[in-house]
């Protein structure tokens, strides 16, 4: 009488793959989260990296239906930029100078 009132497990481990996928293409996922690179907005950490932000989803069985959580979230991401200027920034230079390195043949 009690496995009425729940939805079947079936149920809730295809919609949580349907979610995963659908969200997946769109966004970055990590662990059961998903992050979008930031546009317009910039939160630098400082050692080559950023904070990025998202949501959490997940979907829960209760009485008679399905549930779905949904939370913001937000994590660390390395940012997109070239090796050299990363180089700079975690090693704390603060200015880089192309001549500096090149060899004076």
């Amino acid at each position: 009488m009690s496995a009425a009132l729940h939805p079947p497990l079936s149920l809730y481990i295809r919609l949580c793959q349907l979610l995963v996928c659908m969200y997946g293409i769109r966004y970055t996922p990590v662990g059961r989260s998903f992050f979008q690179p930031p546009e317009g907005y910039d939160h630098p950490l400082g050692g080559g990296r950023e904070v990025w932000f998202g949501f959490h989803q997940s979907v829960r069985p209760s009485h008679w239906k399905m549930m779905l959580n949904i939370d913001v979230s937000a994590t660390a991401f390395y940012k997109a930029q070239p090796v050299v200027e990363f180089m700079c920034e975690v090693g704390s230079v603060v200015e880089w100078n192309v001549s500096t390195w090149q060899s004076s043949a």
